[in-house]
């Protein structure tokens, strides 16, 4: 493994985060309450604000899809 890219855009710290190497997507939820989907191809990067507590679980479908599980249930 080696260092790639940092990217940004969390303002607390992350607590689950998951890749999908074909498509070159990451997504990652955070104790700010927000899920945030980069799309490194594209070079474009999402945020979605519906949970209201910390997020502890993402999985990725495929690059358009994501489940996520948080505090808020």
């Amino acid at each position: 493994m080696a260092y790639v890219e940092t990217l940004f855009g969390h303002q607390e710290p992350i607590q689950a985060i998951d890749a999908l190497m074909r498509e070159r997507c990451i997504t990652a939820g955070g104790r700010d309450g927000s899920l945030r989907l980069w799309k490194i191809v594209e070079e474009s990067h999402l945020m979605f604000t519906g949970h209201k507590g910390s997020i502890d679980c993402v999985a990725l479908i495929n690059d358009e899809h994501m489940v996520s599980g948080a505090d808020d249930g």
